[in-house]
């Protein structure tokens, strides 16, 4: 017997059964090392990612993320969540309350994505 498809999802949250702990969130962060964002400090904002040392996180480089003008960018998958304008000492906070508390740090949100009302 095949198994079924939803037997290969990946052991988000949401694909857990009631009443089972949830399984750890997988997260990748992607910081992008492109023409613009490398002018405006993405190769310190990676260096400061790289020490991030968070059970479940991979950081890693990215091409263009297309957000050159407010960058430097990252995004963090699968949450779908996109940084901007990021320095270096943004890292520990997103570290801290994202990547552990799964909580997005609302002021460094890309304002062109993460729309407000």
């Amino acid at each position: 017997m095949n198994p079924s498809p939803s037997s290969k999802l990946p052991p988000y949250p949401g694909n857990a059964l009631p009443d089972t702990p949830s399984p750890q969130i997988h997260r990748c962060v992607l910081v992008c090392q492109h023409r613009t964002c490398l002018r405006h400090g993405a190769a310190a904002v990676m260096s400061a990612f790289a020490q991030v040392r968070v059970p479940g996180v991979t950081i890693q480089t990215s091409e263009c993320l297309g957000q050159c003008s407010i960058g430097p960018n990252a995004q963090v998958l699968p949450d779908n969540i996109w940084y901007a304008r990021l320095t270096p000492e943004d890292v520990a906070i997103i570290a801290e309350e994202h990547l552990q508390g799964g909580q997005p740090v609302d002021r460094l949100l890309n304002p062109r994505i993460h729309l407000r009302f």
